[in-house]
């Protein structure tokens, strides 16, 4: 539906779509991402935290949280990594909040993880 110019329709399909059955994570995804193009930061930061809360551990949906919730970030982030550190989009990500956090030294050495797992991958 977002693809076809209905995020309304969207979202309102994803919110039916974690109600029947939370452990869809691509759903949450779904939804927190239509919330976002449809303005609603507030309602993407309360699917995030539901999200979590539901038990929901798929590197996409931490990477999410870490981005809506930042007073998860770190904890998100430390958990994405243990639970997926192969992942080029994790390593990524940790050395984007290790730079934003003035630890250069961390930032250096997930960027390097990270362009290990995928070179190709410039973030």
């Amino acid at each position: 539906h977002i693809l076809n110019g209905l995020p309304d329709r969207a979202r309102d399909a994803y919110a039916e779509a974690v109600r029947l059955d939370p452990s869809l994570a691509e759903a949450w995804l779904g939804l927190m991402r239509t919330q976002l193009a449809l303005g609603d930061r507030p309602g993407a930061v309360k699917s995030a935290a539901a999200a979590i809360a539901a038990g929901r551990e798929e590197a996409s949906v931490l990477l999410a949280a870490a981005d809506l919730l930042p007073d998860q970030r770190e904890a998100s982030l430390a958990k994405a990594g243990r639970l997926y550190p192969a992942d080029p989009r994790v390593a990524g990500a940790i050395a984007q909040h290790a730079d934003a956090s003035g630890d250069v030294a961390a930032a250096e050495a997930a960027i390097s993880r990270a362009l290990s797992l995928d070179p190709t991958q410039p973030d």
